[in-house]
């Protein structure tokens, strides 16, 4: 059992602490054990402490569960070998299935936790364990790594190794109160297979993507005033629109037979995406439109400009059902409930709004952001919904019966947050950045999953297939990259 927890926990201690991060709280309660996987997790970062500059040397507030801190942890001098002798008390107490306080003893000052085991331990794991166990910190082990290099000497540790393999860290993800700390990449899943060319000039920023409904036609919208639609699989180019205005969004309605795009121009225009000819033009908004958005039923389309407004419109004959007042900058980003019954928007006055679509009421309004709010999107469940922001945060949030929870804010990305995208079953969520990344969250734990790279320039625009498996992603130099999960 000690050789199973050293090999799982042992870097993760390294991992969080080379990330300058102190847990402060190792115990058995805090181990899990992951049930894909079967290997332990440390979890509960509730009381870890971020080291900067000098703090490490600072006294700081005592924290810990007696029995398993540290003895310098005990007066608010916590160091990373605080951990290590936290965890070798967690190895005994496993080993032994008895309470810490009765493995020390008081009249020796040593650690007595050999007199409680039917048979002993192999010598050299009982010296890792002893040594993780030294009262003195010099005395002590000082990094996770120098206690894993003294184990790979240890036939057992050897033994174990060769029959379980090396399981290495998996989308590790440190919280505290709701807050990423720390993230590390798992095993790359999603791939590059290919790379769309096709807005050129000047202005080429790929501003929007998405996908048919059947998942086999891509649309691209961008500064170059073209709408393109690909068929993906193949690299071909099926059809070439041309707008007249930048394009700043574009929709598919639910049943594939409208596509809708957002203009420079003040215009909505609907397009038959089999044919590319002009359906209608809805002509209301009194500056640029930013973001189109149609209801999970099809029946109606919402609008969002730069004229502060939001517009909701029926889709058959274009007529204007309503106006939703209340932002007092750009709307930037505006997403249905899967039930359509609420609205959610983000704007450039830092806030978000949730509105009542069976009555036009104002449900929330979330000022948590500390910039502009460049995307929401809700969740395929509508249990949730996400907002990314120039601040570089994301938030994903809890949402059931009008009320509104903050779950986890992420933190990753060095620049402003461009624009986000659920996956089609809602178990991760893809953020789009101006520090030319792509990265991937587990939707259920805020962990960091992947960082996508290649780009080479801000990525502007990010869409999943239907099912799933593939995610389009756009930038300001015009490409568009195909990405798959297989």
């Amino acid at each position: 059992m000690s050789v199973a927890i050293l090999q799982d926990l042992l870097p993760v201690l390294q991992f969080i602490h080379n990330g300058q991060v102190i847990h402060r709280d190792i115990k058995p309660e805090n181990i899990i054990r992951r049930f894909s996987q079967g290997d332990l997790v440390l979890v509960d970062f509730g009381a870890a402490k971020v080291i900067t500059g000098t703090a490490l040397a600072k006294t700081g507030t005592v924290i810990g569960t007696p029995g398993y801190a540290a003895p310098e942890q005990a007066i608010g001098k916590a160091t990373f070998a605080s951990d290590i002798y936290s965890l070798g008390v967690t190895c005994i107490h496993l080993l032994t299935q008895i309470d810490p306080f009765e493995l020390y003893s008081v009249s020796e000052g040593a650690w007595i936790w050999r007199d409680f085991l039917s048979s002993p331990p192999s010598e050299e794991l009982g010296r890792v364990i002893d040594k993780m166990l030294a009262p003195a910190t010099k005395r002590r082990y000082q990094s996770a790594q120098e206690v894993l290099e003294d184990l790979k000497s240890y036939p057992a540790y050897q033994k174990y190794a060769r029959t379980q393999g090396t399981r290495g860290l998996h989308g590790v993800g440190i919280k505290r109160g709701g807050e990423v700390l720390l993230c590390l990449d798992d095993s790359p899943t999603w791939r590059l297979i290919t790379t769309l060319k096709g807005h050129s000039g000047l202005f080429r920023r790929v501003h929007c993507l998405a996908f048919s409904p059947d998942g086999e036609t891509l649309a691209s919208g961008s500064d170059d005033c073209n709408i393109k639609l690909w068929k993906h699989r193949n690299r071909y180019l099926l059809m070439h629109v041309y707008a007249d205005s930048l394009v700043f969004s574009l929709a598919f309605s639910p049943d594939g037979q409208v596509l809708a795009s957002a203009d420079y121009n003040k215009n909505i225009k609907l397009w038959n995406p089999f044919t590319g000819n002009l359906k209608a033009i809805l002509t209301k908004h009194e500056d640029s439109v930013t973001a189109v958005a149609f209801s999970p039923v099809g029946q109606t389309l919402a609008s969002a400009g730069r004229d502060n407004k939001i517009n909701l419109w029926q889709v058959k004959g274009g007529k204007l059902l309503g106006t939703f007042y209340g932002h007092s900058n750009w709307v930037e980003s505006i997403a249905f409930s899967p039930d359509a019954q609420t609205l959610i928007s983000g704007a450039d006055d830092n806030t978000i709004k949730l509105w009542d679509l069976n009555n036009g009421r104002l449900l929330e309004t979330l000022s948590i952001h500390a910039d502009y709010v460049r995307s929401v999107c809700f969740s395929p469940d509508g249990n949730r919904f996400a907002s990314g922001s120039n601040d570089k945060k994301i938030i994903i949030w809890r949402f059931h019966r009008g009320q509104v929870e903050l779950l986890y804010t992420l933190w990753g990305h060095t620049k402003r947050v461009i624009t986000l995208a659920f996956s089609p079953n809602g178990k991760i969520l893809a953020s789009a950045s101006a520090d030319k990344t792509i990265k991937i969250w587990n939707c259920d734990t805020g962990e960091l999953l992947q960082t996508l790279g290649e780009h080479t320039d801000t990525v502007t625009a990010i869409a999943f297939s239907p099912d799933g498996k593939t995610l389009a992603s756009g930038c300001r130099g015009g490409k568009i990259l195909i990405w798959r999960c297989d």
